[in-house]
């Protein structure tokens, strides 16, 4: 007679969910309309994200909320970070140059200004109803889901 073992071990795992927000604001202004049309208070995280980039440690700004009732939390990220940047050239008129250099935190995302990650159970539905507050707002052009898929490294939206 053969003995069957079933495990039932259920697992909620945690969902994400990330838009892309086309704007002209400034961060702490979107914030200010972020908080201003949702129930979430989004304020800036003392620790900035630090990425690593053609040998260059690039700190990008964010802000953080907590939504205890609700089990979920969210990020507000700066995807373009301008830095001035000192180019030595040979012997000539013009030895040391000052240019600005752009770098993203998903360079998949080149066009998209900020990002909004949304962690928590049901994240999927928190996105929609996000992208409609975002909407809402006259100041942003856009406001979208972004595909996991379309993004190649993922380590960068891991925050503990």
């Amino acid at each position: 007679m053969a003995v069957h073992k079933l495990v039932y071990d259920i697992q909620e795992e945690e969902e994400s969910q990330l838009l892309a927000i086309h704007t002209n604001m400034e961060m702490d202004r979107l914030a200010f309309f972020m908080n201003k049309h949702s129930n979430v208070m989004l304020a800036i995280s003392k620790k900035p994200i630090l990425v690593t980039i053609q040998k260059k440690t690039i700190d990008f700004t964010h802000f953080f909320a907590l939504d205890d009732l609700e089990g979920f939390r969210c990020y507000l990220i700066e995807n373009q970070v301008e830095m001035p940047e000192e180019i030595s050239t040979p012997a000539g008129l013009f030895n040391n140059q000052m240019v600005t250099a752009t770098y993203h935190f998903l360079p998949e995302l080149k066009q998209v200004p900020y990002l909004f990650k949304i962690e928590g159970l049901d994240a999927a539905a928190k996105g929609e109803e996000w992208v409609k507050v975002l909407q809402k707002i006259p100041q942003i052009a856009s406001a979208y889901a972004v595909a996991w898929t379309q993004i190649k490294n993922k380590n960068y939206l891991i925050f503990n």
